[in-house]
């Protein structure tokens, strides 16, 4: 009977996260179908039945590249110095953590210089 503890306290676990979030989206929809019987349409339903596109990021890839690089090159240089280091797993997440923040800087001094010259609407 004991190996069921486990088991029911990983089902109530889930079942405590997913039943609020279907509960919101079930009552959102329930609502807007509401809205659009009576003939009354809101902002956000309108862009649903628009087809217009959602204003994209031209950086984005940039951004992502940017941090993926630079925690791969946190990973490296944390693989690199792991024997020099008795204590590995501070080294390895306070490289990868400087990495994304340096990435992220990077980017946002590129973005920045990119906004300046007008070329970032």
């Amino acid at each position: 009977m004991e190996f069921l503890i486990p088991i029911i306290v990983t089902v109530a676990f889930f079942a405590a996260v997913a039943i609020p979030i279907y509960e919101h989206i079930r009552t959102r929809h329930r609502e807007r179908m509401a809205l659009i019987e009576k003939g009354i349409v809101t902002e956000d339903v309108k862009y649903l039945y628009s087809g217009a596109q959602a204003k994209s990021n031209p950086y984005g890839a940039l951004k992502w590249g940017l941090i993926f690089v630079f925690v791969g090159l946190g990973i490296l240089i944390a693989q690199l110095l792991s024997p020099l280091v008795a204590e590995e797993q501070p080294m390895y997440f306070a490289l990868v953590s400087i990495g994304a923040g340096s990435a992220l800087l990077i980017f946002y001094r590129i973005a920045l210089k990119r906004q300046k010259e007008g070329e970032l609407v």
